[in-house]
């Protein structure tokens, strides 16, 4: 009899954090301690996080943030 294939990819990741969440003992983050449930999706992230992304949204808001506020000087000396 033949055991079923092992997924050697991970389809769990932390939500706070983004560990890889395969191999635990406990339905623990061992990075950031938050629990999780494998049987409810909610509780976990399907993707690894992006942290590029991330901060790509972070530098756009600091420039948004830049943006208005400069603006809103330059509106208030005219």
């Amino acid at each position: 009899m033949q055991s079923p294939p092992i997924d050697t990819v991970c389809r769990m990741f932390c939500r706070k954090c983004g560990y890889a969440l395969i191999g635990l003992p406990i339905n623990r983050c061992p990075e950031c301690g938050l629990e999780f449930d494998p049987a409810n999706p909610k509780t976990f992230r399907t993707h690894p996080p992006r942290p590029v992304l991330r901060r790509f949204l972070q530098i756009g808001l600091v420039f948004v943030g830049l943006f208005l506020s400069v603006g809103s000087y330059v509106g208030y000396l005219d």
